[in-house]
């Protein structure tokens, strides 16, 4: 027996008996085994109902055809009515049973049917109007073999889970409602897919305390909780969640919050920001972030990777690394072309311990078009900066980067000369010295983007500048 236990804690048992095992129903002669195509790389087995549970009450049907499975081999899908079936996870299945999804409805493939006829088990079930309600199905008598020979030539993927939500939350009420896929969570490699695409997982601590791992690809946000709980929504509009309960997760939780920790373990001796400048791997951070290194590792949306220092400018605290990949970089344009007063903003990860690993973003003006001291290798910047922003990408109004976060004027040498506290003064080398340093190293520079010329909307901006930022991590 496999069950689903919804968010609300209500427990939804599907059963394959319901005491009427010894009773045969009747078939019709047109009642054909299966229908296959020429290339034999398809068969259809037209499936009847045999029980219907509503709420605990059960009613035997005769036989009526609720619809079709068919397996396609070539195009690797199994298919209910022609609709593509989604694999999803629930709760802890039996061993070599799957779970589906047809849009409204879960289709649980059991094994052998309930009156051993050699044919295949399958239950379909869904909530309606806060009642369980269940289709005992098979599939015709004498399937059973010839319908696995093909059922186990599909290819699943390894450690998916299709996320179907039982309950509907909005703003933190929850609200029946039928099933919803949506979202699919993937570990691989080190990786952590979202919807099949690689998103950025770090633990937190929710307001009652729970701990919880996040993974977060900016359009989907999953929080997945110890005990198998998840809630899944867009980041931008917390008035609407899904959640729903998987008790396979919990080795996914396990595994992503392994990976989380072996990012700060007790050996690290800093943290700092990185950015992307080609999409072979090449990064920028500052020379005071990897100076005496023993090993830098990098905290990107792919996961956890290595990367090596490749060559420093320790004058003008510049370093390039380089990490196995493919990445989203930044363009770079020349400093000259800012103004004082221009718009900026820096994406990075300060104060990992506090503020966790999710990317912060901070934005502000051109202070001063030269450093401390007139320094006119810096920028002054009224961007909010931390420990832990140092080697972040400073980008403009397009997305072009013009400088990298440095430094902040060091508050009690400022209280000892002047008698007062400085008050968000810090500052970012500018991209000429970056693209100068760049010219030693013909394979870089060649590889750059073009700067950014057209207007664009801040949030893309943003968005361009997140894909490329980094945490990098020093031991």
């Amino acid at each position: 027996m496999s069950g689903l236990v919804l968010a609300s804690g209500v427990a939804m048992a599907l059963t394959l008996s319901c005491g009427c095992a010894n009773e045969t129903p009747t078939r019709s002669p047109a009642y054909k085994a299966s229908e296959s195509n020429t290339s034999g790389k398809l068969k259809v087995y037209k499936v009847r109902i045999h029980y219907l549970r509503f709420g605990n009450t059960f009613t035997e049907v005769q036989n009526d055809v609720v619809g079709n499975i068919s397996l396609d081999l070539e195009k690797n899908q199994l298919l209910w009515n022609q609709i593509p079936l989604q694999l999803v996870t629930l709760s802890e299945p039996m061993q070599g049973q799957k779970v589906f999804f047809d849009g409204t409805q879960l289709i649980y493939i059991t094994g052998r049917s309930p009156d051993r006829n050699d044919a295949v088990g399958l239950t379909r079930g869904a909530p309606v109007n806060g009642q369980t309600y269940i289709q005992v199905c098979q599939t015709p008598h004498g399937s059973y073999r010839e319908f696995f020979s093909y059922f186990d030539q599909l290819q699943f993927p390894q450690n998916y889970h299709g996320l179907v939500a039982s309950t509907k939350y909005v703003d933190g009420t929850p609200i029946g409602t039928g099933y919803k896929f949506v979202a699919s969570i993937q570990t691989t490699n080190g990786q952590c897919l979202l919807n099949g695409k690689n998103a950025r997982f770090y633990r937190s601590t929710l307001k009652d305390g729970s701990g919880v791992i996040v993974v977060d690809d900016s359009k989907t946000k999953l929080i997945l909780w110890p005990d198998g709980n998840w809630l899944c929504g867009d980041p931008n509009d917390s008035g609407k969640q899904f959640g729903g309960y998987d008790g396979s997760l919990k080795t996914t939780y396990l595994d992503l919050r392994q990976q989380t920790e072996q990012a700060n373990p007790n050996n690290l001796a800093t943290t700092g920001t990185g950015f992307f400048i080609t999409d072979d791997g090449y990064l920028i951070s500052n020379y005071h972030v990897v100076k005496d290194a023993a090993k830098v590792r990098l905290l990107t949306s792919a996961g956890l990777i290595d990367a090596k220092v490749v060559q420093v400018d320790a004058a003008n605290d510049l370093a390039l690394l380089k990490a196995d990949g493919r990445f989203a970089p930044l363009p770079i344009a020349a400093s000259r072309t800012v103004n004082l007063g221009g718009t900026v903003a820096t994406v990075g990860f300060p104060d990992i311990g506090l503020q966790g690993f999710a990317p912060k973003l901070a934005k502000g003006e051109i202070a001063s078009l030269s450093g401390a001291g007139d320094d006119p290798r810096y920028f002054q910047i009224s961007v909010p900066v931390q420990p832990g922003n140092s080697g972040g990408a400073l980008v403009d109004d397009r997305g072009n980067v013009i400088g990298i976060v440095s430094a902040k004027l060091d508050a009690s040498a400022a209280l000892a000369a002047s008698g007062a506290l400085p008050e968000n003064v810090n500052y970012a080398v500018k991209s000429s010295l970056l693209l100068s340093f760049l010219e030693s190293v013909p394979a870089v520079s060649a590889r750059l983007k073009a700067p950014v010329t057209a207007d664009r909307k801040f949030e893309e901006v943003v968005k361009s500048a997140q894909d490329a930022a980094v945490l990098v991590l020093v031991y």
